[in-house]
């Protein structure tokens, strides 16, 4: 399967189901602009690199509770 076509939606309800590949997907689609968000309002670039892990990691550890 080619996870770079799929629509968020699908990678979300892989993701659920602890699919590491729509993990992967998402972290390569949304990390830069996130990033670039969390750096502009943080005014540093290691404790935005920071909140992006941490945001990620929730993301994993709540996967299933996506909806």
């Amino acid at each position: 399967m080619n996870y770079t076509n799929l629509a968020d939606e699908e990678l979300l309800n892989l993701l659920k189901i602890s699919d590491n590949r729509a993990y992967e997907e998402i972290y390569r689609r949304y990390w830069a602009v996130l990033f670039r968000h969390s750096r502009r309002m943080l005014s540093n670039d290691e404790a935005a690199k920071d909140l992006i892990q941490d945001l990620f990691v929730i993301l994993w550890k709540n996967r299933e509770e996506i909806t």
